[in-house]
């Protein structure tokens, strides 16, 4: 039962960024092809967006602390409909989350 809830969230999941990233890049498109709009507008919109080395780290961050997050609920014999479970992986997912944020913060300061 569980399964399939965190299948229907995925794919759900997968449409919304799809359809965020498509209307985004068509917005960026029609901007930077308008006549109207000042240079200031233009160079904003050219750079807007994460630079891929942060969105890299962030991912890489995010799973590989995902990944410790399993190794203790293997190590500790976490079943998974105990509530601590689910706490191991909120935590872990949120130490590296922001440790990216630090790393961000850091790296951009």
């Amino acid at each position: 039962m569980a399964g399939d809830v965190f299948v229907v969230l995925i794919i759900f999941s997968a449409l919304v960024m799809i359809v965020k990233a498509s209307v985004d890049a068509i917005v960026r498109v029609k901007a930077l092809k308008s006549v109207d709009a000042s240079p200031e507008v233009l160079k904003a919109i050219a750079q807007a967006g994460t630079p891929f080395h942060l969105t890299a780290l962030k991912w890489g961050l995010g799973l590989g602390c995902l990944g410790v997050g399993f190794l203790i609920i293997d190590a500790l014999n976490l079943q998974p409909d105990q509530p601590s479970t689910w706490g191991v992986l909120t935590l872990s997912i949120a130490t590296g989350l922001l440790s990216f944020y630090g790393l961000a913060r850091k790296n951009l300061m």
